[in-house]
This record gives structure tokens, C-alpha cells and sequence, in this order.
């Protein structure tokens, strides 16, 4: 056990500085440090050239901009992500500076933090060291929560605040103490505070109520909702700002509203629920690739053996708090379309009730007086042993599949840096092209040059001395760079939309 806490210490404290500082760890350090994007669009994107520390400005505590400017930004442009995490960054960050490094040694800090916490909850839920300490195993060296105690943003904390109200409010109902009572619409708070999702939380928690007392007004139902309204009336404030900006959070989540095939979505769940496990560079060549049927076929059963097996009350919290937050993802996308339910970071209470039931077969098994238990001690160590074998993979490396697009910023980076007096051009002022520069900026030399407008005419031709790179142009200033003989421009990169321009090899300089 020790060995297994030791690597998911180190797993989430080093290298923090190694994957690519993404799209929306950057939109982070801009709302901490109180800047919007309409400010980076305003202030750079007007033709003339700057370099990497134009765009890092952006991403530092400034004394012009206050803790109320950080607020500020969230309410007018990103009102989807209380402040509560932000707020904390903020503190963090004038502590121990802006870098990469600093912001994100903050989720490490509290990556570190899930692991008494889930302890506390387990012996609370299940009055047992043996499964608290199993629970404790799986997810020190899960590759998921790995992944997010290394990333500048609020997923972590909602990981803490979903495991200390869940039990706060065991202990509640276990005491029937007015403390426990007051305690628990602080930490509810505290979770609305951090992510919305946290309702789904506060959803599960009441069906678990509810369904404990009999559908009764008893003692501890009615304790539960005088709690859980006080929770909501404190949050109030922000979620009015939210109905308030509910145009602009629309189109800022409009991706997670295409409509995809539900038999798609489902396979991708399931696979994603195996990445709490399992989580390599996947691939036909990659042996791991064929673990993840089985593992699945064993995660499933698992939760049947837990559905039998585990008390009423074990049995009850963990599907409430793991269902109400998958199953009401999986009924909106059924509704209205939408891949809200294939979000790993949209399902962490779902995660943590698979973690949980998982740990409590695992220990059943293990204790139970027949020939089989070896057996299930060798499940247990093929399953820590996963866990690390990911955490070395993705412990080095450049990206991972969390950043999504961004996995190109390092490559696209290298290029640009070797290129003989690089020049980078970009028309394209949407939220995510502005994210992408902000992220790229980490990673350009000095010595690197670019030029940023908000329309392809403002941009003045590029001297011929300098290489020319563009990241997602429109098709004017392809158009406008492609004309002549002398250049040809190549798309290097679809996904991301990065194209470079080349001296075609008849032209004459």
C-alpha cells in the first residue's frame, strides 16, 4: 500500500510542467488574472507584430486588475465555471507566480487531498479499513485522477467537494448531530461554487434520502432539505448570473450538443469508464488494446456482483450519487441531443461510484473463505498494476487524449521554433483560436514573431525573409498568400488547421 500511495504521489506531483498547457488551462490563467478574451482580441489583434510574452501578459497576475476582475471575467464571458476555483488560483498564483508549473501544482495539492477524503468517505459508507484501503489504492495510481491532479482547472476540486459532502452527510445521518447538518450545505456550496454539476450531486443525494426514510417527512428528510435549500439559496447569486448569460454559455458548450448515434455514445462510455483503469497510447500494435473488453466485462461484473451483494445502504448511496449524475447526462442527450454523457470530467461522481463499488467486490471476494479469494488478490494486483503501467505511460509524455486538438501544439511548436525567422499569422478571433495562441505562446522560442488581426486585408504581406506559419486562417488570407508563383501554402495539420508556406522550387528569390 504504501509503494501503491508513493507513485500516485509522485505520478501527480513531477512533471508538471511536461504536457502541453492546453486550450483551457490557458482560458484559466486568463480569467484568474482577470483578463477576458475580448481584451486579447482588442489589444493584439490588430496587425502588428508581437511575440510569446505579448500573449503571456494575459496569462499573469497584473496590479491593474483585481480579484474582482477575475469574477469579472467569469460573468461576462465564461459564467459556466463559478469562481470558487479561480478565486483559489488567484491566491495561489500571487503566492507562488504564474507558471505553468505553479497553476498546476495547486490541482496537484489537491489530487493529493482526494485521497483522505475518499478514505473518509469509505468508512463512513462501508465501516471497513480493507475496502477504504483498496478504494484508496485504485485511485491513488487511477490514471484518470492522475490526469486531472495535473491540470489548471476546477475538475479536482469538484472530485474533493463530491467526496466530503457525500461524507458529511453519511455522517449526518449517521450522528442525527445539528453540526454534521450545518456542515453539509457549507461543503454542498462549496461544490455548486466549483462546477453546476454539482446539483446532480445534491440530485443523488436527495433520492438517497428520500428512498432511506421511506419517501417519509422524517427527522433527517426534513434535516436534508432544510440543508439543501440553504445550499441552493447560497448559490442563488451565481446561478442567476448564469440564467442571465445563458445565450452565451450556449454557444460556448455547442460542442457538446452535436448529435451523435446513443449506441456510439454508449461504447465510448463504457470505454471511458475502463480509462479509470486502464489508460495507454491505444493502438492495434499496443497489447493493452486488448485488455479493454475483458476489463470491461469484468468492471460490469462487478457492479452486478455489487447490486447482490452490497447492503441497502451501500447499495443505494452509490447508485444514486453515481446515477443521478450519469443517467441525467444520458437522458439529455436522448432528449436533446448531444454528447454530454462521453465527458469524462462531466462524470467524476460517476467514476468514483464505479471506484467505489469496484472496491467493495474486490474485498468481498477477497474475504470470502473459498479457493476463489487468491484469485480475486491477483484481479487486485493486475488492476494496481494497470494503473501504474498507465501512469508511467502518460507520465512523460507531451499530451494525452485530454487535450483534445492541442495534442499538435507540441509538434506545430518545434516546427515553428526551427524555422529561419518564423512569422505566424491568424485572422481567426473565435474563443478557440484566441485559446490556442494563448496555449501555443507556453511553448514558441523568442525569437518567434507573429502577427494577429481580426480580417485577412489588415494583414500586411510577410517580408520574404521570414517562414510563414497559420494557424486556423480563414480562407481570405489563404487565398491572399497563395496568389503568385512563388508560394505554395500546406495544410500540416487538419484537425487544428496549421499551415505552413513554401518557396516553390522553380521560383526565383
Amino acid at each position: 500500500m504504501a509503494m501503491v500511495l508513493a507513485l500516485g504521489i509522485f505520478f501527480r506531483c513531477t512533471h508538471l510542467d511536461q504536457k502541453v498547457y492546453w486550450r483551457d488551462e490557458a482560458f484559466t490563467s486568463l480569467r484568474v488574472s482577470g483578463f477576458t478574451v475580448a481584451d486579447v482580441r482588442q489589444q493584439l489583434f490588430d496587425g502588428h507584430e508581437i511575440g510569446k510574452a505579448d500573449l503571456q501578459l494575459y496569462q499573469q497576475l497584473n496590479a491593474a486588475k483585481s480579484w474582482l476582475d477575475t469574477v469579472q471575467s467569469l460573468v461576462v464571458e465564461d459564467s459556466q465555471h463559478p469562481p470558487l476555483y479561480y478565486l483559489l488560483a488567484r491566491g495561489w498564483m500571487q503566492c507562488f507566480g504564474s507558471s505553468v508549473t505553479a497553476i498546476r501544482s495547486l490541482s496537484a495539492l489537491l489530487g493529493l487531498l482526494v485521497l483522505p477524503s475518499l478514505y473518509w468517505l469509505c468508512l463512513e459508507l462501508f465501516e471497513s479499513a480493507l475496502i477504504s484501503g483498496l478504494a484508496i489504492a485504485l485511485v491513488a495510481v487511477s490514471p484518470f485522477h492522475i490526469l486531472f491532479a495535473q491540470e489548471a482547472r476546477e475538475f479536482v476540486l469538484w472530485t474533493v467537494t463530491t467526496l466530503l459532502s457525500s461524507a458529511t452527510l453519511l455522517r449526518a445521518m449517521r450522528v442525527q448531530k445539528r453540526l454534521w447538518w450545518y456542515l453539509y450545505p457549507v461543503v454542498t456550496v462549496l461544490g455548486l461554487y466549483t462546477f453546476p454539476l454539482s446539483g446532480l450531486v445534491l440530485l443523488g443525494h436527495g433520492l438517497y434520502v428520500a428512498v432511506l426514510e421511506g419517501w417519509r417527512l422524517s427527522k433527517a428528510m426534513i434535516a436534508f432539505l432544510l440543508a439543501a435549500l440553504a445550499g441552493l439559496f447560497a448559490f442563488l447569486p451565481w446561478l442567476l448570473v448564469m440564467l442571465n448569460q445563458a445565450a452565451k454559455i450556449h454557444a460556448t458548450t455547442g460542442w457538446a450538443t452535436v448529435k451523435t448515434n446513443p449506441f456510439l455514445r454508449l461504447l465510448e462510455t463504457a470505454f471511458n469508464t475502463s480509462r479509470l483503469f486502464l489508460d495507454v497510447d491505444f493502438g492495434w500494435y499496443n497489447p493493452f488494446t486488448y485488455i479493454i473488453p475483458p476489463l470491461i466485462g469484468l468492471l460490469g461484473y462487478a457492479l452486478y456482483a455489487f447490486c447482490r451483494q452490497a447492503p441497502l445502504r451501500v447499495k443505494l448511496f452509490i447508485l444514486t450519487l453515481a446515477g443521478a449524475n450519469a443517467f441525467t447526462l444520458m437522458l439529455l442527450d436522448l432528449l436533446l441531443g448531444g454528447l454530454r454523457s462521453t465527458v469524462p470530467r462531466y462524470l467524476i461522481p460517476y467514476n468514483l461510484g464505479i471506484q467505489l463499488a469496484v472496491a467493495y467486490v474486490l474485498a468481498a471476494k477477497m474475504s470470502h473463505p473459498h479457493k476463489r479469494s487468491q484469485q480475486w488478490q491477483q484481479v487486485t494486483i493486475v488492476l494496481v498494476a494497470l494503473g501504474i503501467i498507465s501512469g508511467a505511460s502518460s507520465w512523460s509524455a507531451e499530451s494525452w487524449w485530454h487535450k483534445y486538438d492541442n495534442a499538435y501544439l507540441p509538434p506545430i511548436s518545434r516546427m515553428v521554433n526551427q524555422a529561419p525567422q518564423p512569422l505566424l499569422l491568424s485572422d481567426n478571433v473565435s474563443d478557440r483560436s484566441v485559446g490556442n495562441l494563448l496555449s501555443l505562446s507556453h511553448r514558441l522560442s523568442d525569437h518567434v514573431r507573429l502577427r494577429l488581426a481580426t480580417e485577412a486585408a489588415t494583414l500586411e504581406p510577410p517580408d520574404i525573409r521570414h517562414q510563414v506559419f497559420l494557424l486556423r486562417p480563414s480562407d481570405t488570407l489563404v487565398s491572399k498568400l497563395q496568389q503568385g508563383k512563388t508560394y505554395q501554402l500546406t495544410q500540416v495539420y487538419r484537425l487544428i488547421q496549421f499551415w505552413r508556406r513554401d518557396r516553390l522550387p522553380d521560383s526565383k528569390a
